[in-house]
């Protein structure tokens, strides 16, 4: 979806410089990509407000990687086969913006 007249223009706009920043979008979707999800639609409609404010983005859908279940970080040193969440959280930790979208 793309942002609209009055978006753009609020966009284009902007006084401030916010490209030192980085923004992390994470979607709790229940549908693998490259399925429609409504979730993700919303936004990405953010995400483009704030990449045009200079804002470096990334989305992650997390049913796409392997996430162990538990508490500790590193759930294969709990018995799981495999947990992308170490690499996942390291970009957690380096995003000044964390924005969680949820279908609920």
């Amino acid at each position: 979806m793309a942002l609209n007249g009055k978006q753009l223009e609020m966009c284009s706009q902007s006084q401030w410089d916010f490209s030192d920043l980085k923004a992390l979008f994470i979607s709790t979707t229940l549908k693998k990509s490259p399925e429609t999800s409504h979730t993700e639609g919303l936004m990405r409609i953010s995400m483009d407000i704030v990449d045009k404010n200079g804002v470096s983005t990334e989305l992650i859908r997390l049913v796409d990687h392997k996430i162990a279940s538990g508490v500790y970080p590193d759930m294969t040193q709990q018995g799981w086969n495999a947990a992308e969440w170490p690499g996942i959280y390291e970009k957690v930790k380096a995003a000044q913006i964390l924005v969680v979208g949820t279908s609920i």
